[in-house]
């Protein structure tokens, strides 16, 4: 078998789709624009909420955890982690279009101090170790450095030291 093909992207083309379609991925697919776990005929936006809870139990995520959501999109999850288990969550998305969004919806729920976003390459970001309990990476894992990956969190976070109470959450694009 051969290995896969490697692609150079350049960051700029993925950031212009992103800025171009994210009002035509919202549309389709509401504010969590990945995909979702059926398990029967449940609505889009159910079976996005069941593959986040499950990976959220998968990744034991303690209550009030400090998140870091990498490719966030339009902040679905963020939201949803935030809600759910009372966790700060920083979403870090390289779309200023996404940023807006979400920073938007952010502060029309009064939850701008529990849930914040940032445009930013995660290949080029250096986190402060300390200030992160969980990292949440939601099918896009192929666009980041293996730095991000680890082995070691079968679910996956990818973190080159693990989170601070030894936290990953599954990534859905395998």
């Amino acid at each position: 078998m051969n290995p896969p093909a490697e692609f150079d992207v350049d960051i700029t083309h993925i950031r212009k789709h992103y800025d171009r379609l994210s009002f035509l991925y919202q549309l389709l697919w509401g504010e969590h624009i990945h995909h979702g776990y059926w398990e029967d005929n449940e609505s889009v936006g159910r079976a996005q909420i069941q593959l986040m809870e499950r990976l959220a139990e998968k990744a034991a995520i303690p209550v009030g955890a400090s998140v870091l959501d990498i490719g966030c999109g339009l902040g679905g999850s963020a939201f949803w982690l935030a809600e759910q288990y009372n966790c700060r969550v920083t979403g870090l998305t390289i779309s200023p279009v996404q940023a807006r969004i979400a920073t938007r919806k952010a502060k029309a729920l009064g939850g701008g101090n529990q849930v914040q976003f940032q445009v930013a390459d995660v290949n080029l970001w250096r986190p402060q170790p300390e200030s992160i309990d969980v990292i949440w990476i939601m099918e896009m894992c192929i666009r980041v450095e293996p730095r991000w990956h680890s082995r070691d969190l079968c679910l996956a976070s990818g973190r080159s030291t693990p989170p601070r109470r030894g936290r990953g959450v599954g990534r859905g694009d395998r």
